[in-house]
């Protein structure tokens, strides 16, 4: 985003809210317009990915989106969601588009219920 778009939208909000300080006003913006960004491409990603499901020696079932790269012998990097999140979490999904474009096969194990 632009220096100059940044400061519209800074002086678009008021000094102060009741709920915040200029000082959050930085990082409010970064991850909502982050979000917005990130949607659509974030949706292509996961929609081109293959679902699978592995078992494991103690027959637990492991949900697996798998982006493969061009080439066989591509490494691959597996990513595991954090406390709260899944396989298609924000966060998740931009670790792993950014993993594909350096050329890795992409492996997002979701460990929710």
């Amino acid at each position: 985003m632009s220096t100059e778009a940044c400061c519209c939208l800074e002086r678009a909000l008021p000094a102060t809210t009741p709920d915040t300080d200029r000082g959050h006003t930085q990082t409010m913006l970064s991850s909502t317009l982050r979000k917005l960004v990130m949607r659509n491409r974030a949706t292509a990603f996961h929609a081109s990915a293959a679902r699978e499901i592995v078992t494991t020696a103690d027959d637990a079932n492991l949900e697996v989106w798998h982006n493969r790269g061009l080439l066989p012998s591509q490494p691959a990097m597996f990513l595991i969601h954090g406390w709260l999140g899944s396989a298609t979490s924000g966060y998740t999904l931009s670790a792993a588009m950014r993993a594909a474009e350096a050329d890795f096969h992409t492996l997002r194990i979701n460990l929710r219920d």
